[in-house]
């Protein structure tokens, strides 16, 4: 095999890719209609190294995947969290029981909360609000 025949076989070769590490995703708002369908869609897509869900109380999930992270986290400011965060606001409703376990934001709680988010390593923070 000549150079020019040897440098185009190892030219044409697929080179493997680098492994890219996939975000992780902090879901503030995770109990009521929106927020549990939010995580639950973020849990089944797979395109999140870790899925958290801050809780006001301990959780018994059955979502598989699910990262329980007390509300006290966001008081240690040296604990990094993830590098998107989802805070969902939820229309006020009648709770299941379930719902009582994740931490439920109120707009006026948006300010604070997200400059603690970005105080701890979230680049990119989305808000969630039910449509009319």
């Amino acid at each position: 095999m000549g150079h020019v025949e040897q440098a185009l076989s190892g030219a044409l070769r697929a080179q493997p890719l680098p492994l890219q590490t996939l975000p992780s995703l902090l879901v503030v708002g995770g109990g009521g209609t929106l927020g549990s369908a939010l995580l639950s869609d973020a849990l089944a897509a797979g395109r999140f190294e870790r899925v958290y869900a801050l809780v006001a109380e301990p959780l018994k999930s059955a979502l598989r995947g699910l990262q329980a992270l007390p509300a006290q986290a966001l008081l240690n400011p040296a604990l990094l969290l993830a590098s998107t965060a989802l805070i969902v606001f939820e229309r006020p409703r009648r709770s299941n029981g379930r719902d009582d376990a994740f931490v439920q934001p109120s707009p006026d709680q948006l300010p604070a909360l997200a400059q603690s988010l970005f105080e701890r390593s979230v680049g990119r923070l989305l808000v969630v609000l039910p449509h009319a």
